[in-house]
């Protein structure tokens, strides 16, 4: 799977808004094209790495979570969608990219995952932990979310 960000055709003095183009099979020619709500001035975008130049900046650190997030539902969605050998159809990921980009983003994870656990743990301790080790924690948890997208390592 190959996913790619890029800007809109360039509008002066506006910003760009940010299209999301995949393709499903790696030596496939066909690739999926949608729309996201997502704005961004064009000198604020690396066109190299396909998204915002200075990620430690709040709002584009959110941004950039909000574009990884749209990735790996994306991909868990293609994997799964791979092994009953069907394609996954245009609304879905439509309603997919709509809802995480409205921050509806509420991870379901089978009971058995090492996430669920992690996840879990997390909901019961965040009134006794302290905020930095918290902070730490769902780091943690994603980056193990994000290394099982890449590697179709499914620990979810």
């Amino acid at each position: 799977m190959t996913f790619s960000y890029y800007l809109s055709p360039n509008i002066k003095n506006r910003k760009n808004q940010i299209f999301l183009s995949f393709s499903p099979e790696a030596e496939s020619d066909y690739s999926y094209h949608f729309k996201t709500p997502f704005y961004i001035n064009p000198e604020d975008w690396d066109h190299v790495k396909k998204r915002p130049k200075n990620i430690y900046c709040k709002k584009f650190k959110q941004l950039n979570v909000k574009l990884n997030s749209i990735k790996i539902e994306l991909a868990q969605l293609i994997q799964t969608k791979k092994l009953k050998n069907k394609t996954p159809s245009s609304r879905v990921i439509s309603g997919i990219i709509k809802k995480i980009s409205l921050g509806e983003q509420q991870k379901q994870y089978s009971k058995e995952s090492l996430l669920y656990m992690i996840s879990q743990y997390l909901d019961i301790k965040k009134d006794t932990l302290c905020l930095s080790t918290y902070r730490r924690y769902l780091v943690f948890l994603d980056q193990a979310q994000k290394l099982g997208a890449k590697q179709k390592v499914w620990i979810i």
